[in-house]
């Protein structure tokens, strides 16, 4: 029998379409994935604390309860991966108005936290970090990405498993003290961030930032140029931007900041350094 190589040739053609809807499809989730990450928080209790609030579920992020308060509803001696169904005999009534409530589980050296953020592929995500920083017995891990945007030019940065040793080193090593010190000054900080929100000349600087000649532009921003953060714009001389592969950094400084400066759970006195720094000027 003679073979119909036009029919084989519309079959083939028609499993190709078939695979690139499928990759499209799961390329579209991933997309959706990454966007929706950064919606996500972080959780920093003591192993076998969990998120109880509601408002902490919704953004991932901690509560203060003591582990032995809730040890009922957040420990799970049967499986390593579902989360435990609350006790409490209202828990059905009330389920439809309350997020899932994580869950943690001693895995060793590690309490592996589940159902930390309302998208399951988030808290997906946090029990691999769990399961790796146990697998490979550091201090932890960190994934993030992100993305930057002005009216001409896009960033976008993805890290994962980032090991926390690392980024101690930096403080350890002087590193992390000399580039807070380069861009920690008022007057540098924001110039940085006015070319960070998009291309500026130095006159633009001087009305932007309110200096009164651009000689001060240029002293403020000597430093900012010897750490490659800021240069001359290769397209447009006498415009300055930010180097591409320094964005992340700074807006990940900024979110850092935006951590630590939250007064959600706990308050601080951020200038009683700078008050006595001052103090000791005048003296």
């Amino acid at each position: 029998m003679e073979r119909d190589y036009g029919m084989e040739i519309d079959a083939l053609k028609e499993q190709m379409e078939n695979l690139q809807k499928t990759i499209a499809s799961q390329m579209d989730q991933v997309s959706r994935m990454l966007q929706e990450t950064l919606s996500g928080r972080y959780f920093d209790g003591e192993p076998g604390k969990c998120c109880s609030k509601d408002s902490d579920r919704e953004s991932g992020r901690y509560s203060d309860k003591n582990s032995d308060e809730t040890s009922d509803k957040c420990s799970d001696k049967d499986s390593d991966r579902e989360p435990v169904k609350d006790s409490d005999t209202n828990s059905d009534k009330h389920s439809s108005k309350e997020h899932r409530k994580c869950t943690g589980r001693d895995l060793g050296r590690i309490q592996l936290m589940q159902g930390m953020h309302p998208d399951k592929r988030l808290s997906d995500l946090m029990e691999e970090l769990c399961y790796k920083t146990q697998e490979e017995g550091g201090s932890g891990l960190i994934t993030y990405l992100g993305i930057y945007t002005t009216s001409s030019r896009q960033s976008n940065w993805i890290r994962s498993s980032v090991p926390t040793e690392d980024l101690l080193s930096l403080a350890e090593s002087g590193i992390a003290g000399r580039v807070l010190a380069c861009i920690g000054n008022t007057t540098r900080l924001s110039i940085l961030l006015e070319i960070l929100r998009g291309p500026k000349t130095v006159s633009a600087l001087v009305e932007k930032c309110g200096f009164s000649s651009t000689g001060q532009v240029y002293h403020h921003m000597k430093p900012l140029l010897a750490a490659d953060l800021i240069a001359e714009n290769e397209r447009q001389k006498g415009t300055y931007v930010i180097q591409s592969n320094r964005v992340q950094g700074i807006i990940m400084l900024l979110a850092g900041i935006s951590d630590m400066v939250d007064e959600t759970y706990t308050q601080g006195n951020w200038d009683e350094e700078i008050d006595s720094d001052m103090k000791n000027e005048e003296k």
